[in-house]
């Protein structure tokens, strides 16, 4: 295609409603703008559950464990955008924990090219097709670790799923390295640490407390566990004195009548999706 051809083109496609444009995409075969092809997504949504798997995702091939939390993590990482911020360098220090199959570095090494990622994913599983993703989307600048972030250096029991629930537990079958997140996190100046660690948050950021003077942003997909204590005061408290103001949203559980339909997903009976930051006291609003 000629350079004026492609003006035109460009001229014509800015001319479509937004709503248009992704089946417009599909239809002449242009790369979807979120990577992922319309009949693709389709194609996926019909797998069964735990299905090892491959998706054509922005042109190359990525190794999915199971197509259904793809989709999931793809939406709210890609589409919503829910991870992206505006890095204060060009060379952001990012921390994935609980990184699963690496959307999530994936999308920062998009964003951000000449990004410094550690991706911790617990699962072994996991871990390996975690590794061959980022390779996959060029991700020289991401270290990748198998381990369950931890408030110590210790061997621990974990519960697989292969797909986004593992974690630790008592009744675990596999044994994995757990590693204190805060030798990680005193190391470095950070701009985003991302927790996903269904269920050991709470333990961890405890522990992190008095070191996340070096984090400039925190994400955290909190878990309550169904008969336990909730611990998501001292969780907030645990920002607020730390210096960072916070914005929650439901990640799971969202009902009208929780009084009359109580909500538990695999054992938790609430998720929420908090983000912290660092913003000056006065109002901007």
């Amino acid at each position: 295609m000629s350079l004026s051809t492609q003006n035109v083109s460009s001229a014509f496609f800015s001319l479509i409603p937004e709503f248009a444009k992704a089946p417009l995409r599909d239809l002449l075969g242009k790369q979807h703008p979120y990577g992922l092809a319309i009949s693709e997504r389709r194609r996926l949504s019909g797998m069964p559950r735990f299905t090892n798997c491959q998706a054509t995702f922005f042109g190359r091939s990525l190794k999915l464990c199971d197509p259904a939390s793809f989709l999931s993590a793809h939406h709210e990482i890609f589409v919503e955008r829910a991870y992206d911020f505006d890095a204060d360098s060009r060379s952001p220090v990012i921390l994935d924990v609980g990184a699963n199959i690496g959307l999530a570095s994936i999308f920062f090494l998009r964003r951000f090219a000449s990004a410094s990622i550690i991706a911790i994913e617990s699962d072994p599983v996991i871990c390996s097709v975690l590794r061959e993703n980022v390779q996959t989307f060029g991700g020289n600048n991401v270290e990748v670790i198998h381990a369950a972030a931890w408030d110590a250096n210790e061997t621990l029991k974990f519960s697989a799923d292969h797909a986004d629930g593992g974690r630790i537990a008592s009744d675990g079958t596999t044994q994995v390295k757990g590693i204190r997140l805060r030798d990680l996190i005193i190391e470095r100046e950070i701009d985003l640490l991302k927790i996903d660690i269904e269920g050991a948050e709470s333990r961890v950021l405890q522990d992190c407390a008095d070191s996340l003077g070096k984090v400039q942003r925190v994400f955290v997909e909190f878990h309550s566990q169904s008969g336990c204590s909730q611990e998501l005061s001292r969780l907030l408290q645990i920002f607020e004195m730390g210096g960072f103001r916070y914005h929650i949203q439901s990640a799971a559980g969202n009902v009208r009548s929780p009084f009359m339909t109580p909500v538990c997903h695999s054992e938790f009976d609430m998720q929420l999706n908090i983000f912290a930051y660092r913003a000056k006291l006065e109002s901007t609003c």
